[in-house]
């Protein structure tokens, strides 16, 4: 049986707590952010960053949609 058949992620996949910690991390940097305080090269260090988790958010929910999007199919068919 394979993992999607058991709605088990695989090691590829994100997991609910991935997101949770993606989004919390993302979170703390735009915090950093917009306190004002870093300089210009820690600035975009943190934006860089930032970017990159907002990235892997976006792909982590539209996985997430996705999944929905079969699950709820699956019980119109039935």
């Amino acid at each position: 049986m394979t993992a999607a058949a058991t709605n088990q992620p695989t090691a590829a996949e994100p997991t609910i707590q991935d997101f949770e910690a993606s989004l919390q991390q993302l979170k703390d940097m735009v915090a950093r952010l917009e306190t004002g305080n870093l300089s210009l090269a820690d600035s975009l260090e943190a934006f860089q960053k930032a970017s990159q988790l907002a990235e892997q958010c976006e792909q982590q929910l539209a996985k997430a949609d996705e999944q929905v999007r079969i699950i709820t199919e699956s019980m119109q068919k039935n």
